[in-house]
């Protein structure tokens, strides 16, 4: 999976953070906060569409336009899910033993999630 720019990453947390596809008009009244401009969200909604992350959900007409809206192909936990997979894959035993370390160190994972995992993990073993 391609990793995404941080810009479209920005742009994708809108489609993941919508109940409804989107407009065009109703992400930039979603994105307020963000720097891209109107032009450089359509561009990037193009790209996304191309890579495979978002599809058309639908079009209606505003005045004489058709307009389409949009909506996300990948959830955002499949997202970031793959692209931990593929770097792991892509690792040593040594890093990822120190990933998990610094997960826990960090803070970044509960007594739950690592019960689960060992769980899991136990499944794996021949």
């Amino acid at each position: 999976m391609k990793a995404l720019r941080p810009k479209e990453l920005e742009l994708m947390s809108v489609f993941w953070g919508a109940d409804t596809p989107l407009a065009t008009a109703e992400i930039r009244e979603l994105a307020a906060d963000y720097t891209w401009g109107e032009s450089s969200t359509s561009v990037m909604i193009v790209r996304l569409v191309k890579l495979g992350f978002l599809e058309i959900a639908g079009n209606f007409q505003k005045r004489n336009i058709i307009c389409n809206t949009y909506r996300p192909v990948i959830s955002k936990d499949k997202y970031y899910g793959e692209l931990i997979s593929e770097s792991i894959g892509q690792a040593s035993p040594e890093v990822i033993l120190g990933f998990l370390s610094n997960l826990k160190g960090n803070g970044k994972i509960s007594n739950d999630t690592i019960d689960k995992m060992q769980q899991m993990l136990d499944t794996w073993k021949d």
